[in-house]
């Protein structure tokens, strides 16, 4: 049951937190999820790979976070070009469109020039541009529905990955990933969880913490061999020298 709801997280099919995810077991440790973290060089060799939309899809969830639902769910009236953000209201889910995920996910995201200008290009090719259209509307339903996140996934950015030599063709790969990186790389770039968690939403930063942060191998390298220097050079604070010790002698400590 534990796998079938960490598939149905990663994908968004469901609305509620693994329940074994809450169980601990006495004088044990939980095992980290062994999730990739997407570079910023490695999302654009992916994104540079795709046409529009999917192009446009796949860089909006990567800079704003928002879940592969949320993003097929937006209408062209959500994207503020004049506020520079992006309201997210509901969600698209078993083919029907249905409220965010949670409560405090009902807001608003950044949309930054860069971001803006790819959905303006998208928006003048879409033959749905209207303020009601679905942003990612599907051409198979003209229109009425936008298109699902499995069938993007699965012949979009999933070969594109692969063909970036991101993943190999064995390795699970989904939207999801793009919003762990997001917060993995600006809390390292930030060192402000508020900014991360406010990016993803979450009403709790000890979820943003606790899930959606993840160290980043390259400065794990590079503090473990500072810290290994350390040890083989036997280096310790500074010591003050006998002039500093002096002017921090109590007067009474100096007449003999």
């Amino acid at each position: 049951m534990g796998q079938v709801f960490d598939h149905g997280d990663v994908h968004d099919l469901e609305t509620c937190r693994n329940p074994v995810s809450k169980v601990r077991v006495p004088g044990s440790e939980d095992e980290d999820k062994d999730v990739q973290i997407l570079q910023p060089e490695e999302t654009w060799k992916i994104v540079s790979r795709l046409q529009d939309p999917e192009k446009t899809l796949v860089m909006l969830i990567a800079a704003t976070g928002v879940r592969i639902s949320e993003a097929l769910a937006l209408q062209w009236k959500h994207v503020r070009f004049k506020d520079n953000s992006i309201r997210v209201e509901q969600a698209f889910r078993l083919s029907e469109i249905t409220p965010t995920k949670t409560k405090s996910s009902k807001a608003s995201v950044p949309m930054c020039q860069a971001l803006a200008e790819f959905l303006q290009n998208w928006r003048s090719q879409s033959p749905y541009h209207r303020e009601s259209d679905f942003v990612f509307a599907s051409d198979k339903l003209n229109g009425k529905k936008p298109r699902t996140g499995q069938m993007v996934n699965r012949c979009y950015l999933r070969p594109a990955a692969i063909a970036a030599g991101i993943i190999t063709q064995n390795e699970r790969f989904g939207f999801h990933l793009l919003r762990h990186s997001l917060s993995t790389w600006v809390n390292h770039v930030t060192k402000e969880v508020k900014i991360a968690q406010t990016l993803l939403r979450h009403s709790n930063p000890d979820i943003t913490v606790g899930t959606y942060i993840h160290g980043v191998p390259e400065e794990n390298l590079k503090a473990q061999g500072q810290y290994m220097t350390a040890i083989m050079k036997g280096e310790h604070p500074p010591q003050a020298n006998s002039e500093t010790l002096m002017k921090a002698k109590p007067a009474s400590a100096s007449i003999q």
